[in-house]
């Protein structure tokens, strides 16, 4: 956050969704007892937020885009 501003809400909604993705990292590293599993388990998780990333995309361009 920007020293000495108040954050904005879209600042206040990152920082939220950052302490929610490390406690749901931390709470899954906690039930692995592989680290091999918990990244197994972290990249598959990064991938479903990407590809649903990219879905909301593809679908405000063609909302721009009139298709």
């Amino acid at each position: 956050m920007r020293k000495g501003k108040r954050a904005t809400q879209n600042e206040e909604t990152y920082w939220r969704g950052y302490e929610d993705a490390v406690e749901m990292c931390l709470t899954e590293l906690s039930a692995q007892t592989e680290i091999a599993d918990a990244k197994a388990i972290f990249q598959m998780m990064l991938g479903s937020v990407k590809d649903a990333k990219f879905e909301r995309l593809k679908q405000k361009l063609c909302i721009i885009g009139g298709n």
